[in-house]
């Protein structure tokens, strides 16, 4: 079980609690999602502590299943997509 922890908001800046989240997330050693119009429908980039990344599914049973590693362009592109968090 994950315990979620508070975030202090210094502004009303989103980009900012999500870039927090991201960090905490990979620094607990959690992966983060990230949606992205580069790939089809249902499939999402996950980012893992050790720097990789990897589009995975959903699957029927609400888990995540791994499909393949990302390729130097995708990760490239999404970069460049969320730029505001990296």
């Amino acid at each position: 079980m994950s315990i979620i922890q508070p975030y202090t908001l210094v502004k009303d800046d989103g980009n900012s609690v999500i870039r927090a989240l991201r960090l905490t997330d990979l620094a607990a050693g959690h992966p983060f999602m990230y949606h992205s119009d580069l790939l089809p429908e249902g499939q999402v980039f996950f980012e893992y502590p050790d720097g990789s990344f990897r589009v995975e599914i959903r699957t029927s049973a609400g888990t995540f299943q791994i499909l393949r590693l990302a390729t130097p362009k995708e990760i490239a592109a999404l970069k460049q997509e969320y730029v505001h968090l990296f």
